[in-house]
């Protein structure tokens, strides 16, 4: 079961390259139809999704129109190249500048859910989990609802590295409950993360993409 576990990781790991040749999801589906509607000039465009967001989170999503692209976009993500910065909404008032370096890893009570790993909890390496690094800066606090808008700079890309990492310093994202968020009726009804801005240096140009937030 560990053994199948580690392997499901890995794959993680790729950003989606595995699925490339699977069902197209609704996203690639409406890229494809608007690709080819657009250019009849360019046959069988398959797109495929780069990377990753949580279910719940919004903002930008980078999808390749051809695989050449999709493959090596996805070697800019693997080799640590791509800029990504996100904003949240976490609990409490958050109020000074962060670096996390540390490890995470699956949580033993419930395999679900990640966790920082234990600096001296755990003896075997296969366990110790995915070295994540992330920077955050409070950029707002709002008193009346206690919580706090957060700005994240990930240089890795685990799952659910944010959460996990804004859990450990006391400010779990609001919405969140597998984390320690609570939920608000009205607008925190979901994980209250937004991927606000990637950058890439791709063939010599460097490319940015921002997404405004949602309106929840």
């Amino acid at each position: 079961e560990e053994e199948e576990e580690e392997e499901e990781e890995e794959k993680e790991e790729k950003n989606g390259e595995e699925n490339y040749d699977e069902g197209l999801t609704e996203l690639e589906s409406h890229f494809l139809s608007s690709s080819s509607s657009s250019n009849t000039n360019v046959p069988n465009i398959r797109p495929g999704i780069i990377h990753r967001l949580d279910v719940e989170t919004s903002g930008v999503m980078i999808v390749a129109l051809n695989k050449d692209t999709l493959k090596n976009m996805q070697l800019e993500f693997r080799e640590r190249r791509v800029g990504k910065w996100y904003l949240t909404l976490v609990e409490g008032n958050c109020v000074s500048n962060g670096r996390l370096s540390n490890y995470i890893s699956r949580d033993p009570k419930e395999r679900r859910r990640f966790r920082v790993t234990p600096e001296n909890g755990v003896k075997d390496e296969k366990k110790k989990g995915k070295h994540a690094v992330s920077e955050y800066e409070p950029l707002g606090y709002c008193k009346n609802r206690n919580v706090s808008l957060v700005r994240v700079r990930i240089m890795t890309g685990r799952t659910h590295q944010i959460r996990v990492h804004m859990k450990h310093v006391g400010h779990p994202v609001v919405g969140d409950e597998m984390y320690g968020g609570r939920k608000r009726k009205g607008w925190g009804e979901r994980v209250m993360l937004h991927c606000r801005r990637m950058e890439v240096v791709w063939k010599g140009e460097k490319l940015g993409w921002t997404a405004e937030m949602e309106d929840d």
